[in-house]
């Protein structure tokens, strides 16, 4: 039986929201509401580890919507998201076609830019309960889809 996202969005467990952005990942065209949703899941995943709001800037995926990043968790109603992230870009002096390629080797030499998003990594909340209720609240905005399969070599198919 093949799940869908709106049965995910009903289930609101936090293991579904990385296959919720797996899916959204997969799809080649989306509505502005299910890029916002995915902008927001790929921050998620990105700020939630040890590299705190600087994840945003380090990992590609997420670096490359640093110019719309902003907006898109306005959108969901993570505000003090926005405005961090806003606050820690305003403090990094490159363009956002360089953050888009990731700043690790940048990051690493601003000791600066390191202590300022610590801080403001502190004051921030998790946006997940936002995500969910903005992903119950757009209804059809954001497509019923099944879930995103990674494909399965001929071996692997074979073997199970």
């Amino acid at each position: 039986m093949t799940v869908t996202i709106h049965e995910l969005i009903e289930r609101k467990k936090p293991a579904d929201l990385e296959k919720i952005e797996r899916t959204l990942a997969a799809q080649p065209a989306r509505s502005p509401e299910a890029e916002a949703a995915l902008s927001a899941l790929i921050w998620r995943r990105r700020t939630d580890g040890r590299s705190g709001l600087l994840g945003a800037f380090m990992h590609k995926d997420c670096a490359e919507r640093i110019a719309m990043l902003g907006d898109h968790l306005e959108e969901i109603g993570a505000h003090d998201a926005a405005a961090a992230l806003r606050e820690l870009r305003a403090e990094i002096p490159l363009s956002d076609d360089l953050i888009g390629r990731g700043l690790i080797d940048w990051v690493d030499s601003r000791p600066d830019i390191v202590r300022e998003a610590r801080e403001l990594d502190s004051r921030l909340e998790d946006v997940a309960p936002l995500i969910w209720d903005y992903l119950r609240d757009c209804g059809d905005a954001v497509p019923d889809l099944p879930l995103h399969q990674p494909r399965r070599g001929l071996l692997a198919r074979w073997l199970s």
